[in-house]
Order: C-alpha cells, then structure tokens, then sequence
C-alpha cells in the first residue's frame, strides 16, 4: 500500500493520488476517498487534466487511462511496457504525451481510443513526465541519456545527450529551456534550440544521481539529489 507517486489537484479541488494497492484513489481535502479506480498493476503515474475535466493517468499494467469527468471510463491505450511517467495534456486537450517502459514516447488523440497517433523510439525505456511547451513540443528524456524535442507530429526536432541516464521529469520556464536532472550527477538547462546554456555539477561521491524533476523559483532551480 506505499505511495509511489505524486499527487494531483484536480479542478474541483480534489486530490488525486495512485497506489501500489493497484487503485488510483480521488479524496476530499478533508481526507475522505470519494472515489477509485483500479487498473491491473502499482500506479506510479499522477493524474494529469484536459481542459474538458478528463483525467489521464499511466499504470505499471502496461496503459495509460482517460476518466471522464463524471467518473466513467474514457479510453485505454496500451504500451509494451509500464507507464510510470506522468502524462502531459495539450492546452487544447487534443494531444497527450506520456513515456513507457517500453522505450517510446506515446502521442495520443484522445478521439483514437486504444491507438496512439503516433509513438517515438528511444534507446531505453522512460521513467520520467514529458513537459509540453506552447507550440506542442514535447521535451522528454530516456534513461538512454538522452533528452528528446519532439513535435507534435512526432518527429525529432533536435536531441541533447547527456551520455547519463535521464529519469528526472523536465520542466520548462517562459523562454522554452528546459531544466532536468541527470544520472551524472549535473542539472543541465537547454535551450530551445537544443544548445547547452549550462550544467551545475553536484557530485561529492558515487551516489550522485539526480532523479528527481526539478521545480523553476523565481530566484532559481530547486532539484534533490541522491547524495542526500
């Protein structure tokens, strides 16, 4: 019964939150469970919204879900592998992106139940949450070492290899770079167009992986690392 993931707001105020009980479980923030939904496997994945209400989330079951507002089954697209990613939604709600294990980066029409509209090879599978910018591109990184622009046709715009593996989330500021976190132990900022702007190196020891997803301040970058 850990809690392996994140949790979520949704729009009415409620949390959203999955569990290794294999349920994603929605509760007031007075702590009551209003509702749950059970998938076949852990749910690592947080909940993520369309403009419409519609919740899509991953399970370790090897598929993402869509829930419709009012609680009822949405849609179900399967992997080739878990989905620990968190998904991310288009500010249209007509594109979800959201990684797998099975080393492809997953585009869905929400309208194509049980199809992605397109998927993207990497050269590992992916733990971490795709950040979208404004014109669709999807920032994502593989545990490959490699952070990935892609579009919202699925084709690559440009690749970052940090020869580390990538299982830190991206997150992005106004001007489109995108700040993660690699297994070499360095929070890496990259530019729009896919140059360095710089890397802060945290290494002090062996255990200098940085797996957590960075959080943009307005003085600067908050990351956690495996040193502690």
């Amino acid at each position: 019964t850990w809690w392996e993931g994140h949790v979520q707001m949704g729009p009415d105020g409620s949390l959203f939150a999955g569990n290794d009980d294999f349920h994603l479980y929605r509760l007031s923030r007075e702590g009551a469970i209003t509702g749950s939904w059970q998938t076949g496997d852990q749910v690592w994945s947080c909940a993520a919204f369309a403009p419409d209400g519609t919740m899509f989330f991953g399970s370790n079951d090897l598929s993402l879900r869509a829930v419709a507002p009012d609680g009822s089954p949405a849609g179900q697209w399967p992997t080739l592998g878990p989905v620990t990613a968190s998904p991310a939604v288009s500010e249209d709600g007509r594109l979800v992106v959201v990684g797998s294990f099975d080393g492809f980066v997953h585009g869905i029409d929400p309208s194509r139940d049980g199809t992605p509209a397109w998927s993207f090879p990497t050269r590992d599978h992916i733990y971490g949450s795709a950040a979208l910018a404004a014109d669709g591109t999807a920032f994502v990184g593989s545990t490959d070492g490699t952070l990935y622009a892609i579009g919202p046709d699925g084709i690559l715009r440009w690749a970052f290899d940090t020869l580390d593996p990538i299982r830190s989330s991206v997150a992005l500021d106004g001007e489109g770079t995108a700040y993660f976190g690699a297994g070499d132990g360095r929070l890496y900022a990259v530019g729009a167009d896919g140059r360095r702007r710089w890397s802060f190196d945290t290494r002090t020891s062996d255990r200098n992986d940085l797996n957590g997803s960075p959080a943009l301040g307005p003085d600067g970058v908050f990351i956690g690392g495996e040193s502690g």
